[in-house]
């Protein structure tokens, strides 16, 4: 994948994850990095149920457009539309 694939791929994911509110959890991505085979950004979650509720996760996107969440891989954006959450 080129760079502007990776960024392309990353923004839909994005445009999915940001603003995602399930239950008590708001999601949202940032800090999104690329080395010329892997971008990786954060995943953050935050929780209304008070002080300590809040993670982060830590994503991947490889050269063959495959997602990786901290407990799946997504073979494909249109498999993560499908499986996420």
């Amino acid at each position: 994948m080129t760079y502007e694939e990776f960024c392309n791929l990353y923004n839909k994911i994005s445009d999915v994850i940001d603003g995602f509110k399930d239950y008590h959890y708001y999601y949202y991505c940032c800090n999104e990095t690329y080395n010329g085979t892997l971008m990786t950004f954060e995943v953050h979650i935050h929780s209304d149920q008070g002080e300590g509720y809040d993670w982060i996760e830590y994503w991947r996107i490889d050269e063959y457009g495959r997602i990786y969440s901290e407990d799946d891989i997504y073979e494909s954006y249109e498999e993560f539309l499908r499986e996420w959450v």
